[in-house]
């Protein structure tokens, strides 16, 4: 029996039903007891005028072994009269006798006419066979007896009284017995207790009808309450509640009404909070994979231009052999000469070359710098918007709690209300478990907030190092184009020199030692180079790295951000 409106009809039917029957049956009792106490009071007066009427010392006179005398005819006429006049069924007197420890009831005057039938009435000494417990009750008692009315096949309804008659010193020497004949107010009393069972009927009917349409009234707004709640548990938030009522169902639906607003207004904000989230994500995943494919092309040139490098330190050694070898002899000038003017235009080439790889280094690496900072930019702003959903999770946290403060204060009252604030138990319990259901939700939306803050930080942090690298790189790129344009210098100077042997060969010696000079510091120069060009083709490996695992983290923060919105999607606004 789920029905509020059931149970309440059941109820108030049963209690009506209830109540009218012992109203009723009281009624017809306290009617019945007060007719028959009338009647009881009636009879007993009608005997005390009979008793008056009876001569004790002639009725003594008359007895059964004697047979009747002329006061015995005398006296059952003036007893025929008095029941004819006030309506007896009987009017008789009895005397007790025993013999032998056995106990006798016999009739000693019976007031029916004298001409009355043998069948009719009761003859001088006629024993009774079935003596009543009233009549038994008036010989030991010596008291008068009043008895209930009775309905009897063969006499009617009666009401009997029984009087006791005493002498002048106070002894028992018979009773006097007045059956009143109340046939009629049997009947009345029959008619009355059909009336009201009528009565009863047409009451309930009446009661159940008007029970029927204050259980809708009560009923109606709570199922359309309940429908609401339903609605809101499948994720419908734009239902409308109208409040009519001004009791405690009416606050009770405005309540929930104002909640669902809240909620409705929140889960707005959490989707547009989830869409920017996962737009973030998109644009940094894209900014990660251009900053990862230019940092791959970095490492290519850098290892390309390590390549370049060892090259000009194998072509600065052999310069360096061939200026050792030109102080052996004045006849190997020209052909030395010749080596150095070769080797130098070589070396001139290379590191122009050089010179033109370091400029694209350094270009690639402010680029890098330039994507590190707008990735850097993006996830402080989604640390922000982590920050905004943590707030609007507490907020929805607190509106939980106190949904679920207010459905445990509904469910106090409706247990002080006791049977009849049922109802509003069951409406606290659904609400309690709406508020349970929304924390349920808010932890997870919590746990979500929380592991996107974390990866957010530690993206943070290694783009913070990364860019500090980069930094470091793009200074080392400077110091080696700078290296570079002093061996260029330099190798200029060797030119010049190895012309000017050619024209003078006394200066060979001065020339050939600068010229080794020069080759030696190209060659450190070279080293140099390299060894920075392959740290920094080292850097950007790492970069590149880091850039994968940005690159993870993004998808995840993208799936984060999909299950946010698979959970908020759920909710129709």
């Amino acid at each position: 029996m789920r029905s509020l409106r059931l149970k309440m009809m059941l109820f108030f039917t049963v209690l009506l039903l209830i109540t009218s029957s012992l109203l009723g049956i009281i009624f017809l009792k306290s009617s019945e007891n007060l007719v028959q106490k009338s009647v009881g009071l009636q009879a007993r007066q009608i005997g005390e005028n009979a008793l008056k009427e009876i001569d004790l010392i002639q009725y003594a006179t008359i007895r059964p072994e004697s047979g009747e005398n002329a006061y015995y005819k005398a006296l059952r006429e003036k007893f025929n009269n008095i029941r004819e006049m006030n309506g007896l069924k009987y009017l008789y007197t009895m005397s007790k006798q025993e013999n032998n420890g056995e106990t006798k009831y016999v009739y000693i005057v019976d007031g029916m006419p004298l001409n009355s039938a043998a069948n009719d009435f009761s003859p001088l000494g006629q024993v009774v066979s079935e003596p009543t417990d009233l009549l038994v009750k008036a010989f030991e008692k010596k008291q008068t007896q009043i008895g209930d009315l009775d309905y009897d096949k063969t006499y009617g309804a009666l009401l009997s009284a029984y009087l006791p008659i005493t002498d002048s010193s106070g002894n028992l020497i018979g009773i006097l017995g007045a059956d009143f004949d109340a046939s009629s107010i049997y009947e009345q009393m029959k008619h009355n207790r059909t009336r009201a069972a009528w009565i009863i009927v047409l009451f309930m009917l009446c009661t159940s009808v008007l029970t029927y349409l204050f259980s809708r009234y009560i009923t109606q707004p709570i199922r359309a309450l309940t429908e609401s709640m339903k609605k809101v548990r499948d994720g419908d938030l734009t239902v409308q509640i109208e409040v009519k009522q001004k009791d405690e169902i009416g606050r009770l639906s405005t309540s929930f009404g104002q909640m669902v607003n809240e909620l409705n207004d929140m889960i707005k904000v959490i989707r547009l909070t989830s869409g920017d989230i996962h737009n973030a994500s998109k644009e940094i995943g894209q900014s990660t994979e251009s900053v990862s494919a230019a940092s791959v092309q970095i490492s290519e040139h850098m290892k390309e231009t390590a390549a370049q490098a060892e090259m000009q330190v194998s072509r600065g050694n052999e310069i360096d052999r061939s200026m050792k070898e030109v102080g052996g002899g004045i006849q190997k000038i020209a052909y030395s000469t010749a080596i150095v003017a070769d080797s130098t235009q070589i070396t001139t080439l290379a590191a122009q070359e050089g010179e033109t790889y370091i400029k694209q280094i350094i270009n690639q690496m402010n680029e890098i710098t330039t994507y590190s900072n707008h990735a850097s930019g993006k996830m402080k702003a989604l640390s922000g918007s982590t920050d905004e959903v943590r707030e609007m999770v507490a907020v929805i946290r607190t509106i939980a709690e106190q949904t679920n403060l207010l459905a445990l204060n509904a469910a106090i009252e409706a247990a002080r209300a006791g049977e009849h604030g049922r109802g509003f138990s069951i409406v606290a319990d659904q609400i309690r478990k709406l508020s349970v259901e929304s924390q349920v939700s808010v932890n997870k939306i919590s746990a979500v907030s929380n592991e996107i803050e974390k990866e957010t930080v530690s993206v943070i942090e290694a783009m913070e190092q990364e860019r500090k690298e980069i930094e470091h790189g793009v200074s080392v790129v400077h110091e080696t184009r700078e290296s570079f344009l002093r061996i260029l210098g330099e190798v200029k100077k060797v030119s010049e020199q190895a012309q000017e042997v050619s024209a003078v060969s006394q200066e060979v010696a001065a020339g050939s030692e600068q010229v080794e000079a020069s080759v030696a510091e190209s060659a450190l120069f070279s080293i140099q180079t390299t060894d920075r060009v392959q740290g920094v083709s080292k850097a950007t490996e790492v970069q590149v790295q880091d850039m994968k695992g940005i690159l993870t983290f993004v998808a995840s923060l993208k799936e984060m951000s999909g299950e946010l919105n698979r959970l908020v999607e759920r909710f129709k606004i």
